[in-house]
């Protein structure tokens, strides 16, 4: 996942079909089920300090909410958040 938030962050700087690739899209089943596995660990993460990012209380209040959710944004955003919150833990704390 985090080299297709890469691939969406570089468009516009490569050519399209650069960034197009036949693999895209084919782990989403997988990718949701590993999510959901890891949800209670992953929540540790969303912590007030990314609360200049995004709203932290909204998205624990609506954590199961959006994890049962079979919308890609949604997976997405939350592969966000979460890329975001690992990140913020690993160089700031």
């Amino acid at each position: 996942q985090t080299a297709n938030l890469l691939m969406k962050a570089m468009r516009g700087l490569f050519p399209e079909f650069i960034l197009e690739t036949k693999w895209q899209g084919k782990n989403q089943t997988k990718e949701r089920a590993w999510l959901r596995d890891a949800s209670e660990n992953l929540k540790e993460f969303i912590t007030p300090d990314l609360d200049d990012f995004v709203d932290s209380r909204s998205i624990k209040r609506d954590w199961d909410k959006l994890f049962l959710s079979e919308d890609k944004k949604r997976t997405e955003f939350m592969w966000r958040v979460i890329n975001l919150g690992v990140w913020r833990h690993a160089y700031f704390s």
